[in-house]
């Protein structure tokens, strides 16, 4: 069994509901949900690890126009930044015509390592979610009146592996 099918074995035993599986040979995404929130596993060929991410595109100009100025006072940023660090996990804010757009909390899964197991899987899927959804939470309490919504990631931003 390869890590592909492997990995998905895992989820259905941690009950994560697998919304998308793309495969091109060794590049491959699952994309599942978690509870409320979206999580993405990635692997592209010759690559030691599996990119787990957790994608939080914002999409609606009215919604993006009241975050960047929410964000215009350094002290939220700095608030949200708190929020999406973590030891076991980074994150990157997404710009957008030198906009804020979101962000991304990522962590590195080594399944090709000796001693992987389920466990390392859902260790990574946790502390991508905890800190994506602090920095949700804190945008919906802070922001006010924001939509957020997680989706997967739209089709013009999707992962560039695939194109």
């Amino acid at each position: 069994m390869d890590v592909h099918d492997r990995i998905k074995v895992f989820l259905d035993i941690l009950d994560d509901e697998v919304l998308k599986d793309f495969r091109e040979g060794d590049t491959w995404e699952i994309i599942v949900k978690r509870g409320y929130f979206i999580v993405s596993l990635r692997h592209r060929k010759d690559m030691p690890y599996v990119d787990v991410v957790f994608p939080s595109p914002f999409k609606e100009e009215e919604s993006l126009q009241k975050l960047n100025l929410f964000f215009s006072n350094p002290r939220n940023m700095i608030r949200l930044l708190s929020y999406l660090t973590s030891p076991y996990t980074s994150f990157n804010l997404i710009r957008r015509d030198g906009r804020f757009g979101g962000f991304t909390v990522s962590t590195k899964l080594f399944p090709y390592e000796e001693g992987f197991s389920i466990q390392n899987l859902d260790h990574a899927i946790k502390a991508v979610v905890s800190a994506g959804a602090l920095g949700f939470m804190y945008i919906q309490i802070c922001a006010g009146d924001i939509p957020i919504e997680q989706r997967i990631v739209a089709e013009e931003t999707a992962d560039r592996m695939f194109r």
